[in-house]
């Protein structure tokens, strides 16, 4: 019960604390797991998280502990993705002109032309700013890309829901919708797939 206070009074560290004395009473509670993933993420310890919500689900195996377990994992995913608003200078409302303004003043600052200066090491990693600046302007101008991007996905889980999008429009209304497809007759990227 003091663990559940607790996350209502937002003490991540109690609330782990009183986890831990509960479930060594009694290793067949589950709520206190779910509480204390909770807590874990609530502290950004995301990876550990993930390791919580893993051991549960190898003893409890619910639906609602897996989709714990899938949010936890995309939460490790989402922080760890680069911020390409950060990268381009912008802020997260930014419009589309503001977007290719930041993009061209980020990308002439980072251009490997005018890092010529540089040593070797130097020159790389110039190199590779430019390259996740380009990624950064490549999702943050594609209204598709942009709009998973602004859900928390990484470059990964983008592509994936794009190839998935892609499948399903293809199937012209046969099989199952997941709640990712785009209106009947259209994409989502302003053409055909």
């Amino acid at each position: 019960q003091r663990a559940l206070c607790g996350l209502r009074m937002k003490e991540w560290p109690a609330v782990i604390k009183d986890v831990g004395q509960a479930t060594y009473r009694n290793h067949a509670l589950v709520q206190p797991y779910l509480y204390r993933a909770q807590a874990l993420q609530a502290l950004e310890r995301f990876d550990d998280a993930v390791k919580e919500l893993e051991g549960l689900f190898g003893w409890h195996r619910e639906q609602n502990v897996y989709d714990k377990l899938q949010e936890a994992k995309f939460a490790v995913r989402k922080h760890k993705r680069a911020n390409f608003y950060e990268l381009l200078g912008i802020a997260t409302v930014a419009s589309q002109p503001e977007i290719k303004k930041g993009y061209r003043e980020k990308a002439t600052e980072w251009h490997p032309d005018k890092k010529g200066h540089l040593d070797e090491a130097g020159k790389k990693a110039a190199e590779a700013m430019f390259k996740r600046i380009v990624e950064a302007y490549e999702v943050l101008t594609d209204p598709a890309k942009k709009e998973y991007y602004d859900k928390g996905y990484d470059l990964e889980g983008i592509e994936e829901q794009m190839e998935l999008k892609k499948r399903q429009g293809h199937g012209h209304g046969h099989g199952h919708s997941h709640g990712h497809s785009a209106p009947s007759g259209h994409c989502g990227s302003g053409g055909c797939c």
